[in-house]
């Protein structure tokens, strides 16, 4: 369950994204489109909540986002963000 309006928003964004981008410049307009809520949801929610299933919901829906690039993009190659 996503309670706060944060992670509500983040995943209203993964939802109105294509599932799976089919190349680089499709990943890179979803990711732009992505960002403002990334960007809130990473300032207003604590992602290592100390409730487990809390947790897990949020690390999953991180998931989801770091997903979009499979196929296209090895995003773990990226450092220093």
């Amino acid at each position: 369950k996503l309670s706060e309006p944060a992670e509500q928003a983040l995943l209203a964004a993964l939802q109105a994204c294509p599932p799976q981008p089919a190349s680089l410049p499709d990943l890179l307009q979803a990711v732009e489109s992505l960002l403002p809520a990334i960007g809130v949801f990473f300032e207003q929610v604590l992602v290592m909540d100390k409730d487990e299933q809390i947790r897990q919901n949020r690390l999953a829906l991180l998931g989801q986002v770091a997903r979009l690039s499979e196929g296209i993009a090895d995003l773990s190659k990226l450092e220093g963000f």
